[in-house]
């Protein structure tokens, strides 16, 4: 069994098994209210009255992971055929055809979420429906799925259908790991600022983190993603703390070595004869950064996290471990770092 331990963090086990790691839980000390519930219309009668085919799906899940708790909202990913310009595959809000009686619509809606979480009996039934509202014409049924997905650091592969954003991604970013996000699920957001609060007990407003990246090679991935990065050996200038970076730095540091030379692990090479890593991943996080600043000069004393630039690549650097949470890791495809097209994960 040890044996086996130590195989699985330098990467021994085959990397087509995803492997699903969970975090403990802290004990709550506070009760976190989504802000989104406030707007919610929880009467199945009320639908009675009204004519729709079908009913989009919004997913929430309240991660405990980290400083204080943050919202991830979950999205279908579906592919896109590729046309002369190079197109990615985009994320869109989960749906599902509805009965036309009211017994049919509760039935239904519980049949087929009870498939898309693979749910095979009641006692298994770990989501909440929490109501509904309607947008632009459209019925949102809202789920909350906390208890099933819990604090999850899950191997995700870009032929995943089931995704989770968070709030910086679905508002700043719109998009997750270079995919887009379809146009109305930022519209939707930006319609319903409720939507991105969560509030304790005492009105006291959660920090929404940012995303932010780590790259490695595989033998590295798997312990990374568990246990979140090394902190930094470079003391003189920034302090012992833990360096974070974006997407496409993070994609760059798993493609390459730090030289562009042959590199060694364990005692096995791990590039190629020009650096180019023979397997390598990313690791994406969510990222308390509390007072920052970016002036360097001793600033670990006054500041939670420090903000710099280096090599034209943003950089954010945190003190605490409780500011960090590893959301998802994934492979890349190191083919996209000469194609001169967008880098992508397998």
């Amino acid at each position: 069994m040890i044996d086996y331990f130590y195989q699985f963090l330098l990467g021994k086990t085959k990397k087509e098994q995803p492997v699903t790691i969970s975090i403990p839980e802290e004990p709550l000390i506070k009760t976190w209210t989504w802000l989104g519930l406030n707007s919610l219309n929880t009467d199945w009668q009320a639908l009675d009255n009204l004519s729709f085919d079908k009913a989009k799906l919004l997913i929430y899940s309240i991660n405990y992971g980290g400083k204080t708790p943050f919202l991830e909202f979950g999205f279908k990913k579906i592919p896109k055929v590729e046309t002369e310009s190079f197109c990615l595959d985009d994320y869109i809000l989960p749906y599902m055809v509805l009965g036309k009686t009211k017994e049919e619509l509760r039935e239904g809606y519980t049949k087929k979420l009870d498939v898309f979480f693979s749910v095979k009996n009641e006692t298994e039934r770990q989501y909440k429906y929490k109501g509904f509202f309607l947008q632009d014409d459209e019925l949102y049924l809202v789920v909350d799925i906390s208890e099933w997905k819990k604090n999850d650091v899950i191997l995700l592969s870009r032929n995943d259908f089931l995704w989770f954003a968070t709030i910086d991604e679905i508002v700043n970013h719109k998009s997750v790991c270079q995919f887009p996000m379809d146009r109305q699920i930022g519209e939707l957001f930006e319609k319903r600022e409720e939507f991105l609060i969560l509030k304790d007990e005492n009105g006291i407003v959660a920090e929404t983190p940012i995303v932010a990246y780590t790259g490695c090679q595989e033998k590295k991935l798997k312990m990374e993603a568990v246990f979140g990065p090394s902190k930094s050996i470079y003391t003189t200038e920034t302090g012992p703390y833990y360096h974070f970076t974006d997407y496409i730095r993070a994609f760059e540091q798993a493609g390459w070595s730090k030289d562009h030379k042959p590199e060694y692990m364990y005692n096995e090479l791990v590039t190629d004869a020009q650096g180019k890593d023979l397997s390598g991943g990313i690791v994406r996080y969510a990222l308390f950064l509390g007072e920052m600043t970016m002036i360097k000069d001793d600033w670990s004393f006054v500041f939670d996290s420090l903000y710099l630039m280096q090599d034209k690549a943003p950089v954010w650097i945190v003190k605490k471990y409780n500011q960090l949470v590893p959301i998802s890791y994934h492979f890349i495809d190191k083919s996209t770092l000469t194609t001169g097209g967008p880098y992508l994960i397998l």
